[in-house]
């Protein structure tokens, strides 16, 4: 009987499978820890972005970085002695460098973008360390079907979000479909409403956004077009990959959509090549490829723009500010509340993406005490990144690449 490709054993040495299976038991260990407080809360409101009180083990981790180093240290003695590592073939797609190199390279990036994602608040800091780890303990050969020279654990990261999409995905079919039973049917059209109306309010920012998004997608075909085969090579990414990094990186590029410069510059971009694609190109190609110039960068901001508007109407909380606690974060609509109470925020300092610190919780008790003893405000439901970083790491050894491909 011969399997599906997804259902077949991943292709693996001996000293290979010893890595996947350390890395992956490290890596459960972490995701229950991560997870198992937050469960009464998970089954009793089926609600993954509900949960707030995870934590990831600074001890398992040191643990599992230092067994990680001392297999690879092992592996390459073993293969010098003659024994085969399916990990050391993969440097040779990385400039024929050491495969030591390869890893601490790869490692490096892999912790620069965890600390990266941290500070946008995509995730954690525990979470940016865990990425980190994964990126320690998995051979390259885990990467050998979609593997990318100087960073593979990108495939990872790729994989972990997809395995959070899919949680989130199921948490808002279950809210939905009980909030449609419940109003039978008309929470949808309040939905539907709320969308038109926001778009309504912010269409010349859209608008910014998408006429940006196009002119980079431009820039990259135009320097197809006339950049020598090395730079061809940088500019020619894989789509996947490119959503991927657009994706994180949505909201800190939408700041330049306000600048009138950037403004200026893409629509002077889009001219020029909608002059070139009608005028000076005799294949055609340039007209050809319009279409999915449009298509692909819409397609990143209708994605960001619906996963935005879902967590603004799941990841808020409302609680009595006796219960506040630290590591809370507090939601975007409280934080707008006390912008006019400049002192108050000039005491209570910077908010780290991990969450309020004990000072920062008291300050804001103190506060509420003499100000609004009957007070609530809104705190941020964070999402626990561990579990997801856990199945991320299944689907990647498994498939020794990216879930898939766009």
């Amino acid at each position: 009987m011969v399997w599906p490709e997804f259902l077949q054993v991943p292709q693996y040495g001996p000293v290979d499978w010893m890595f996947v299976l350390v890395s992956i038991g490290f890596a459960a260990m972490l995701a229950w820890g991560d997870l198992r407080p937050m469960l009464p809360t998970v089954l009793r409101r089926i609600a993954f972005a509900q949960v707030r009180f995870g934590r990831i083990s600074n001890r398992i981790l040191v643990i599992w970085v230092s067994v990680s180093v001392l297999l690879t240290l092992l592996a390459v003695l073993y293969h010098w002695l003659g024994g085969d590592f399916l990990g050391l073939r993969m440097v040779q797609e990385t400039e024929g460098v050491s495969y030591l190199l390869a890893m601490g390279i790869n490692v490096v990036l892999s912790f620069l973008l965890g600390v990266a994602l941290w500070l946008l608040g995509q995730w954690a800091a525990g979470d940016a360390k865990m990425f980190a780890a994964l990126s320690v303990g998995l051979p390259l050969s885990a990467y050998a079907n979609n593997y990318i020279s100087w960073f593979p654990s990108f495939v990872l990261l790729f994989n972990t979000f997809v395995a959070m999409f899919a949680f989130l995905v199921v948490e808002l079919v279950s809210r939905v479909s009980k909030s449609v039973a419940a109003s039978r049917g008309q929470v949808v059209w309040e939905g539907i409403r709320s969308v038109a109306r926001k778009i309504n309010e912010n269409k010349l920012y859209a608008l910014k956004i998408v006429v940006m998004f196009v002119a980079m997608f431009m820039v990259m075909r135009i320097l197809r077009s006339f950049a020598n085969e090395g730079i061809i090579r940088l500019v020619d990414i894989n789509r996947t990959i490119l959503f991927v990094v657009l994706f994180v990186l949505f909201h800190p590029l939408t700041k330049f959509a306000h600048n009138k410069w950037v403004m200026a510059g893409s629509l002077a971009v889009i001219g020029a090549y909608l002059v070139y694609a009608f005028v000076f190109d005799p294949t055609g190609q340039a007209k050809r490829e319009l279409v999915d110039i449009g298509v692909f960068p819409l397609s990143i901001i209708a994605f960001r723009f619906a996963y935005d508007a879902y967590l603004r109407a799941t990841d808020e909380d409302e609680i009595r500010w006796s219960e506040l606690r630290q590591g809370m974060l507090l939601s975007p609509s409280t934080v707008i509340a006390f912008q006019e109470r400049k002192e108050f925020l000039k005491q209570l300092g910077d908010l780290a993406p991990d969450g309020l610190d004990a000072a920062q919780v008291q300050a804001f008790k103190e506060w509420f005490e003499n100000n609004d003893p009957e007070g609530t405000l809104r705190v941020a439901r964070s999402i626990p990144f561990g579990p997801a970083l856990f199945v991320g790491a299944l689907m990647t050894v498994w498939l020794q690449g990216l879930i898939f491909v766009y």
